[in-house]
């Protein structure tokens, strides 16, 4: 249990470093273990339950309502780690857009 927990924890900080390195208007270097913390809590807690409040509409768009799901709890971990707020819509999707396929990628090397 323990180590599956450090996996996705190393998995989110690594993924969360790849969205520092792209997009320069979003300084995470001072507060990315603790992003990295509160990222894997909103992704077991708050994000299933979002994405259950959203499915009419994920069906209805054939899933590309998700990464306004991503975005949403980007946006809210963001907060929580009180992070500088992403200027604009499209770099909050495009950086969740990017966390998601980052995380899946180091899920793999990792795992």
């Amino acid at each position: 249990m323990i180590k599956k927990l450090v996996k996705s924890w190393v998995i989110n900080i690594l993924a969360l470093l790849a969205i520092d390195y792209i997009f320069p208007s979003i300084s995470l270097r001072d507060v990315l273990l603790l992003t990295a913390f509160i990222l894997m809590i909103v992704n077991a807690l708050i994000k299933p339950l979002l994405q259950l409040i959203a499915l009419p509409i994920t069906i209805m768009t054939f899933g590309l309502f998700s990464l306004v799901i991503n975005g949403i709890s980007l946006r809210i971990v963001l907060n929580l780690a009180h992070v500088e707020p992403i200027p604009g819509l499209t770099t909050l999707i495009l950086a969740s857009l990017i966390l998601s396929v980052a995380q899946e990628a180091f899920a793999g090397v990792i795992r």
